[in-house]
């Protein structure tokens, strides 16, 4: 398992900080607002993943690189900390999900 310190909003709520961990089958998201009124844990399984990219500059968080994963329930923004973070992670996503396709877990 890999673990990434994120930023990510789902679904137009708040912005929340946290962690990402990539599993065999999926993502785990756990973190919590600004605030500190809020905590989540998201979890999201590669199959679930309809597509997977970069996002436009004016959708991006904290002013940083971020992937745009479109899900059944909506828009879900991810922006990884560090340098070329977010290019790791959205190969290792794509690689998955064509891994959980291939497989017929989809």
């Amino acid at each position: 398992m890999s673990s990434y310190a994120v930023t990510w909003r789902d679904r137009g709520g708040p912005l929340y900080a946290g962690k990402l961990e990539l599993h065999d089958d999926g993502i785990r998201l756990e973190g919590g607002s600004g605030s500190g009124k809020h905590l989540s844990v998201v979890k999201l399984r590669y199959r679930d993943v309809r597509r997977v990219a970069m996002s436009s500059f004016r959708d991006r968080l904290v002013q940083q690189p971020t992937l745009q994963f479109s899900v059944r329930r909506g828009p879900l923004y991810i922006a990884p900390s560090g340098a070329g973070v977010a290019r790791e992670i959205l190969e290792m996503v794509q690689a998955a999900g064509r891994a959980a396709e291939t497989s017929g877990d989809s």
